[in-house]
């Protein structure tokens, strides 16, 4: 296990396959295979992590910051502690199914075209996020926070939505299921 380093393009990869309280400093990873590898309390600062791997991998209190994670497929994640913080961050096209998001903070990311389905989102805070064309399914949005969020469309009967809160501005996006259109 490796604890407390930073890696930046010149020490990557790693011999090891555990990380904890490391840091990863812009780093171009596209298509790198994560699976089975850990990281606990790691930070990711303006990497590019775009259609990485992830079967099986471990990801305990790990911030995304700045980072590109276009395509990436948390699907496949190990359940298992799972807890991710994501600022500043592309996840265009990223899938999220069935995974655990409780109090997950999104804050300033690009979230389009992503598909979270049957993910437990309560008190997700979704901060100053363009979620154009992103999709929820079947997910728990129970005080959820989109007040500031922009260019959602959420489907009220397919989502439990107890408590969540939404701004004025974008009460179209939970009608656009409906066909209905605000002036």
């Amino acid at each position: 296990m490796i604890k407390n380093q930073s890696f930046d393009s010149a020490s990557w990869p790693p011999a090891e396959v555990e990380f904890e309280h490391c840091t990863f400093s812009g780093l171009h990873l596209a298509d790198t295979n994560f699976s089975e590898m850990e990281f606990s309390h790691c930070l990711f600062q303006g990497c590019d992590l775009s259609m990485i791997k992830l079967k099986g991998t471990v990801f305990h209190d790990v911030r995304f910051v700045q980072c590109k994670l276009l395509g990436a497929d948390f699907r496949m994640v190990s359940r298992f502690l799972f807890t991710v913080m994501f600022q500043e961050t592309v996840l265009d096209y990223a899938i999220f199914e069935k995974n655990l998001l409780k109090n997950t903070l999104f804050r300033g990311c690009m979230i389009r075209e992503a598909t979270f389905a049957e993910c437990d989102l309560t008190s997700a805070l979704f901060s100053d996020c363009n979620l154009g064309g992103t999709q929820f399914d079947k997910c728990n949005l129970s005080e959820a926070d989109f007040s500031s969020a922009s260019e959602y469309t959420i489907n009220p009967t397919r989502n439990r939505m107890k408590g969540a809160r939404f701004s004025t501005t974008g009460i179209g996006g939970l009608l656009k299921e409906f066909g209905i259109e605000l002036d």
